[in-house]
């Protein structure tokens, strides 16, 4: 099961007139979740909003470049 507020989010750049959005890999950091886990969730959700989105990984985890990839966060 998903529990996400991206989609509630996904109109909202287009009502306040955003331009881009900056978010942190949420929940990588103080959470001890894995990007793995948290990247395509983040990226299938955010990849269609319209605006240009920069999400910052987290320097408490090394990530494998495998993980980093297009393929990989668009396809998982």
């Amino acid at each position: 099961m998903e529990i996400c507020f991206f989609p509630k989010c996904k109109p909202l750049p287009f009502q306040e007139g955003i331009k881009s959005l900056a978010l942190p890999a949420l929940g990588c950091g103080l959470g001890k979740l894995q990007w793995s886990q948290v990247g395509p969730l983040m990226c299938r959700y955010l990849s269609d909003i319209g605006i240009q989105v920069v999400i910052y990984l987290p320097r408490e985890q090394k990530i494998d470049p495998k993980f980093l990839t297009p393929d990989f966060l668009l396809n998982h």
